[in-house]
């Protein structure tokens, strides 16, 4: 993922974005992201807060777990809104 690729998915979450501190997400949406290095890869799902700083996101989910991420390693990401979560699969994504 590119640093503009980042932005433009906190802009279509809706994301609030203060100067300082994490972007929050509005409490309808969360953010899921695809994650893939060195052969293998992960999900994090339910993200409500994101940050970037220095090639490093930080993603907070719904439980507070944190996820420290290389912005490279991210390939894509899916925004969610309430009425959508649990609708099953998407197509193209394993997981």
């Amino acid at each position: 993922m590119t640093e503009a690729m980042y932005l433009r998915v906190l802009e279509r979450a809706e994301a609030q974005t203060p100067k300082k501190g994490p972007a929050k997400l509005p409490e309808d949406r969360t953010i899921t992201l695809y994650v893939a290095g060195n052969g293998a890869s992960i999900t994090v799902a339910n993200v409500v807060e994101l940050a970037l700083a220095d090639g490093i996101i930080e993603a907070r989910n719904r439980k507070g777990e944190l996820f420290v991420l290389g912005l490279a390693d991210v390939l894509a990401a899916a925004v969610h809104t309430s009425d959508e979560r649990g609708t099953g699969r998407r197509a193209g994504f394993v997981g």
